[in-house]
């Protein structure tokens, strides 16, 4: 692949300018149109949300899907790969990424940071629950007003439901590798979009830390490394 423009992922970390991978590098090659910030999504965005949604929670069009943190870099997946497999999706965002989340699809938003109990009504028909925030006290005021539902949470690995038929997992897995060129195929095509909030030189690592955990987000934030 020399001379072409490729993205993937290596098991001992990428974070770095200079690579050297004793254990072969994961490459796929990008497709014109697709641009390398875009494509710096899929690892640990696009395919931690392909697996959430299509191999764990198995989502489709019967379904009324709530994702907690649906604006953020693996949300905004979530809610598109959600939305190709015809449910209804409903949205917790920041009120100032309410907009955002409508967007991309969303039928339904609930903002969290204003008024948020007395919207929550909203949610008796609730299905299943992608929770990629992990604030155990946010998904708990959820579940009182929800029925039985699937909980999948991408970031807390415990956590006891308020009600007898609430199911709680805990799963990041990793996608098969035929499911990486999907993904760049709906990318290719228009009907997955990724959205890059901010980039910033690997220098201001944390800076970027400190913006992706106490900001609203909208998108992706990447390092690059020049």
């Amino acid at each position: 692949m020399i001379g072409k423009s490729v993205f993937g992922a290596n098991p001992g970390g990428t974070a770095s300018e200079v690579i050297n991978a004793q254990i072969p590098l994961l490459l796929f090659e990008i497709p014109n149109g697709i641009t390398l910030q875009q494509a710096a999504t899929i690892i640990g965005g696009a395919d931690t949300a392909w697996h959430a949604i299509n191999d764990v929670l198995k989502v489709n069009q019967a379904d009324r899907v709530l994702i907690i943190g649906a604006s953020g870099g693996v949300g905004q997946y979530l809610l598109q790969l959600s939305k190709l497999r015809n449910a209804t999706i409903f949205s917790i965002v920041s009120e100032d990424s309410s907009d955002f989340a409508v967007k991309l699809g969303s039928d339904e938003v609930i903002v969290y940071d204003n008024h948020l109990k007395n919207q929550l009504t909203k949610l008796k028909s609730v299905t299943k629950i992608v929770d990629a925030v992990g604030d155990p006290n946010l998904l708990n005021q959820i579940l009182e007003h929800t029925g039985d539902v699937d909980i999948l949470s991408l970031s807390q690995t415990n956590f006891n439901p308020p009600k007898i038929k609430q199911h709680f997992q805990f799963n990041n897995g990793r996608i098969a590798l035929r499911d990486y060129n999907q993904i760049l195929n709906l990318l290719s095509n228009g009907d997955l979009t990724a959205h890059v909030q901010q980039i910033f030189p690997f220098q201001q690592v944390i800076e970027a830390q400190k913006i992706a955990k106490f900001k609203h987000s909208q998108g992706r934030i990447l390092l690059s490394f020049n």
